[in-house]
């Protein structure tokens, strides 16, 4: 069983707290501190070395799932995560789309 319940796709995965190998976006945890005072954590932090190494960008959602994408993980093959066929969209009164949109601008 995949992460959130889905079944059967082949692109699921073993889902870890921590990166291993790679990090795979921006924001991506990579080290945890415990101390007993701010002033051993502040200290513990300063210690952590992480040495990253530019990979592969892709910005766009309808870019990342075009064939020769770069993958956010090459291991699965595919940055599609899942497919979702939903069987009244088919009967549904209004067009609709699969492209993703932005929200408007406050």
């Amino acid at each position: 069983m995949c992460l959130g319940g889905h079944t059967g796709h082949e692109g699921c995965r073993r889902h870890h707290p921590w990166p291993t190998g790679a990090v795979h976006f921006a924001g991506e945890a990579v080290a945890a501190v415990i101390a007993r005072t701010a002033y051993e954590a502040a200290d513990a932090a300063s210690a952590v070395d992480v040495d990253y190494q530019d990979l592969p960008v892709v910005l766009d959602m309808n870019t990342a799932v075009t064939e020769g994408a770069d993958l956010v993980h090459p291991d699965l093959g595919t940055n599609v995560s899942a497919v979702w066929a939903f069987d009244s969209a088919r009967r549904a009164p209004v067009a609709t789309s699969t492209r993703p949109s932005r929200p408007p601008k406050c």
